[in-house]
């Protein structure tokens, strides 16, 4: 293999790890509330530094131009977005090559700081392709006319005070949660306009772990309506909902770039954006309220019945936070102990399980013969790997990979303890839960 086939597998291997840590560091509340760092990518040659780095779209406003064509863009940037797989794609990874320089190990730090840099024409050309395809995505979902497509509408557009009021107007006259979760996400300055509440989405869907949770990551609720609210969870609470995977599906019917190319490197990485970006609840005042007043009576079962309700139908991450709050509630000594070490030992083996399959997925990829000239060649991969995690639920399609190879739980959770260095119903190492 030519030196720079070899750079061309590097650079596209750096991006699939670079889009894994990315979905993982906005996952921040939630990895703070079970003290689990974001993994950092340490990269395997420098060149896998030079792949480009997944980046947030900016939300535009409705009603703006929809050719971006900026009177400035230069002759060079023109020609990056006329021939972006044979010139454009290439120019950006050596842009971003640039930024990681030097970075022996690539994290959420690292990205947040190539992010806040001044960006290159590569950056610039690629940013305004995303914020076209977010006006595209804005307008079909408006032709749409369902009150899911059209709230979702406004939540893209909500950069104006115009489109923040739209979508609170359509959350306070909806019974349908997933319009408040969005509307919560973009509530209007003060006077604006009335903005929905966060007591709205436990009246409308009191079983769900995620609406009790937004009332109690409120200012002072843990002080004032903590117990009241861990009570509410405990009997009332059945699953954790955040509705990313309703956004995602929704936005996945919208695509239309087909052929690899700019648009279509745009669209894929604006729905990462969308997802990545997508807020979770605070457990980390869970976590405190449990932790900090387990004699009360009966607070440890509650605690644990919030745990269950998390589990039962969360995602991986979901489930690592019920495991968290287990390792708290539920210690050796308790009866429902040997349940949670079941589920423990699950997780271990489906987590350490999906990270080896993934990485077999990655390093059995075939190069094309005109990779060399090609640099979209990966695109459809990324694509489908982002239009998966949009659509399906992570953890049934990993436990289904798992079971249906007949795959050993115990070894590959012994794996998952060893990389980590305990299992993940252990103590945690000193302060580092606090």
């Amino acid at each position: 293999m030519t030196r720079i086939r070899r750079w061309i597998v590097a650079a596209f291997l750096g991006a699939m790890l670079l889009l894994l840590v990315k979905f993982l560091a906005t996952g921040k509340q939630a990895s703070e509330a079970v003290a689990h760092e974001p993994p950092q990518v340490r990269p395997s040659s420098a060149s896998d530094a030079q792949a480009p780095s997944p980046a947030v779209p900016v939300p535009v406003q409705p009603g703006s131009a929809t050719q971006f064509q900026p009177p400035g863009l230069s002759e060079r940037a023109r020609r990056m977005q006329a021939d972006w797989c044979g010139f454009g794609a290439k120019e950006l990874a050596a842009e971003q090559a640039k930024h990681f320089e030097g970075k022996e190990m690539i994290g959420p730090a690292e990205i947040a700081e190539q992010a806040a840099k001044p960006k290159g024409e590569g950056e610039q050309v690629l940013a305004l392709a995303r914020e076209e395809v977010v006006q595209r995505w804005i307008h079909a979902l408006r032709q749409r006319g369902e009150p899911r497509a059209l709230a979702l509408a406004e939540f893209l557009g909500a950069s104006g005070v115009g489109s923040k009021a739209r979508l609170q107007a359509m959350a306070l006259s909806s019974t349908d949660p997933m319009l408040t979760a969005l509307a919560l996400q973009r509530l209007c300055d003060p006077g604006a306009c009335r903005n929905v509440e966060a007591s709205q989405w436990s009246r409308l869907e009191p079983e769900n772990v995620y609406a009790w949770l937004q009332m109690l990551s409120e200012p002072g609720q843990k002080q004032t309506q903590g117990a009241y609210l861990l009570e509410r969870m405990a009997t009332q609470a059945r699953y954790a909902r955040g509705y990313q995977q309703e956004v995602g599906q929704l936005l996945v019917s919208v695509l239309q770039a087909g052929a690899p190319g700019l648009a279509h490197q745009a669209e894929t990485e604006s729905l990462m954006g969308v997802l990545a970006a997508w807020p979770i609840p605070s457990f980390s005042t869970l976590m405190r309220l449990c932790r900090e007043s387990p004699g009360q009576p009966g607070q440890a079962m509650r605690c644990e019945a919030v745990a269950a309700a998390v589990w039962s139908q969360g995602h991986i991450l979901d489930r690592l936070i019920a495991l968290a709050l287990a390792r708290v509630v539920a210690p050796k000594s308790t009866p429902q102990r040997p349940l949670w070490e079941r589920r423990a030992l699950e997780f271990e083996a489906v987590q350490s399980y999906e990270d080896e399959r993934r990485r077999r997925e990655l390093e059995a990829m075939s190069m094309p013969a005109d990779a060399e000239s090609n640099y979209c060649w990966g695109q459809p991969l990324m694509r489908t790997l982002i239009q998966d995690y949009a659509i399906r639920h992570d953890w049934d399609e990993a436990r289904a990979h798992l079971h249906a190879e007949g795959a050993d739980l115990n070894a590959w959770a012994k794996r998952w303890r060893d990389s980590n260095g305990r299992g993940v119903l252990d103590p945690m190492p000193q302060n580092s839960e606090k």
